[in-house]
C-alpha cells in the first residue's frame, strides 16, 4: 500500500470517527436520554445529563435542541430566569426561528413574547448599472444652429454599500454610499449651409456635432424601507433622497466639417468640463425589490428611479479659453450647454447581512422607545 493511500485512509477514517461521534455518539445518546427523562416528566436530572455535552461535544444543531428542552424543563421546574438564558442562547443559535402559536407549546408561545431576534442593523452590497436621460428646461443652441441639438440617453454602472438600520421587522432606514458612473449622448448640425441632395430632395445639411459625457460621483442615498412579509420571497418598496458629490466630468467631442462632398474632421482631446457643472446635487429616490433568503443572509434585486432635483449645469455654460468664456470650445468647435436635470434609473442586484442580536425586548430599541411614548400619550 502506498504512502498516498495509508494517508487517504486514515484521513477518512478521522472524518468517520468525528462525524459518528457527534451525531450517533455518546453525546446524542445523552439528548435522547433527556428527551426520555422529560417525556417520563422527570426533570430534575435532565440539566446533569446535558452538561457535559452542552460545554464540548454537541454539534449546532443538537445544541439548538438541548437549549430548547433546557427552556421548557425550567418553565416546568418554575425557573424562569434559568427559562430565559437557555432561551436566549437557543435563539442565538437559531435566530431565524419563528413562533407557531398552533404547533408550539403554549409555554414557549408566552415566553417568545419577551424576545426579538430583530437584526439591529443589516450591512448591504450593491452593484448594477443604471440608465441616465436628462430633463432639458432651458434650451440653448450655439448661434451656428436652428436649435436642433438633442440630449441622448446613456448607460453607466453604480457601486455601492451601506448599513440598514431596523426599527421594526418590517420597517427599516438605509444609508448606502456609493460610486456612480453616468453617462449621455448630445447631438446637434451646426452651420446649416450644405445643399445635399437625399432621396431625390434637396435638404439642407450642416456639420455634424456629437458630445458623449462621462460623470462620476460619489452618491448619498438616505431612504426608509418597508418589507412585504412574505415566507420566501419578500417584496419591499423604498423612498428617501439622495445627495451626489461630482468628482469628475469629461466631454468626448467629435466634430465634421462637411463641405459639400467633403468631410473633415476635427481632432478634439477629451475636454474635462468640471468647471460646467454643478459639483452638489441631489435626487429624490423611489424604488422597490424583491429578496430572497439564503442562510441567514439575502440576495436580491432591486429598482430605483432617482428624478434629479436641480440643474446639472452651472449658469456659465460656455468652455474658458484663457480666462474668457466663449461658446467656441479650445479647438473651435461651438459648444453650448441648455439647463438640464439629470434623471437616473438604476437595476442592482445585491446581498445583505443582518447582523442578528438576539435580546430581551425590555432592552433598548427605537421601536420600544416609539411603543413607550405612545403609551404615554394614551395615559394621558
Amino acid at each position: 500500500m502506498t504512502i498516498k493511500k495509508i494517508l487517504l485512509t486514515f484521513l477518512l477514517s478521522i472524518i468517520f470517527y468525528v462525524g459518528y461521534s457527534q451525531v450517533d455518539g455518546p453525546c446524542q445518546e445523552s439528548l435522547d436520554n433527556a428527551n426520555e427523562e422529560f417525556e417520563h416528566g422527570h426533570f430534575y436530572q435532565i440539566k446533569a445529563i446535558l452538561d457535559g455535552c452542552l460545554n464540548r461535544g454537541f454539534t449546532k444543531e443538537q445544541k439548538i435542541q438541548a437549549h430548547f428542552l433546557l427552556t421548557r424543563t425550567f418553565l416546568f421546574l418554575d425557573k424562569p430566569d434559568s427559562a430565559e438564558y437557555h432561551y436566549l442562547e437557543f435563539l442565538k443559535l437559531n435566530p431565524l426561528f419563528k413562533i407557531d402559536e398552533e404547533k408550539d407549546p403554549i409555554d414557549i408561545v408566552y415566553l417568545s413574547e419577551k424576545f426579538t431576534t430583530t437584526p439591529l442593523i443589516s450591512l448591504n452590497f450593491r452593484g448594477g448599472t443604471n440608465f441616465n436621460h436628462l430633463t432639458v428646461f432651458n434650451q440653448q443652441y450655439e448661434g451656428y444652429s436652428q436649435n436642433n441639438g438633442q440630449y441622448k440617453p446613456g448607460w453607466g454602472f453604480n457601486l455601492s454599500s451601506g448599513i440598514e438600520v431596523h426599527l421594526s421587522d418590517f420597517f427599516s432606514v438605509e444609508i448606502i454610499p456609493g460610486f456612480h458612473l453616468k453617462q449621455w449622448n448630445y447631438r446637434n448640425e451646426l452651420f446649416l449651409d450644405n445643399f445635399t441632395r437625399e432621396n431625390g430632395t434637396v435638404v439642407l445639411r450642416g456639420d455634424p456635432l456629437e458630445v458623449h459625457e462621462t460623470e462620476s460621483s460619489l452618491d448619498l442615498p438616505f431612504y426608509a424601507k418597508y418589507v412585504f412579509d412574505k415566507p420566501v420571497y419578500q417584496p419591499y418598496v423604498l423612498a428617501g433622497v439622495a445627495g451626489h458629490l461630482l468628482l469628475n466630468s469629461v466631454q468626448d467631442i467629435r466634430f465634421i466639417d462637411r463641405n459639400g462632398d467633403t468631410y473633415t474632421p476635427t481632432e478634439v482631446p477629451p475636454y474635462n468640463n468640471l468647471r460646467l457643472r454643478r459639483t452638489l446635487n441631489a435626487s429624490l429616490v423611489f424604488g422597490g425589490g424583491m429578496r430572497y433568503m439564503i442562510g441567514q443572509n439575502f440576495v436580491n434585486i432591486e429598482l430605483q428611479y432617482l428624478p434629479g432635483l436641480f440643474q446639472g449645469n452651472r449658469t456659465k455654460r460656455y468652455f474658458e479659453k484663457d480666462g474668457v468664456y466663449n461658446a467656441l470650445t479650445p479647438w473651435g468647435v461651438p459648444l453650448t450647454d441648455s439647463d438640464f436635470r439629470i434623471n437616473t434609473l438604476k437595476l442592482n442586484v445585491g446581498f445583505t447581512k443582518p447582523i442578528y442580536n438576539p435580546r430581551r425586548k425590555d432592552k433598548f430599541t427605537v421601536r420600544n422607545l416609539i411603543d413607550y411614548l405612545k403609551n404615554r400619550n394614551e395615559e394621558k
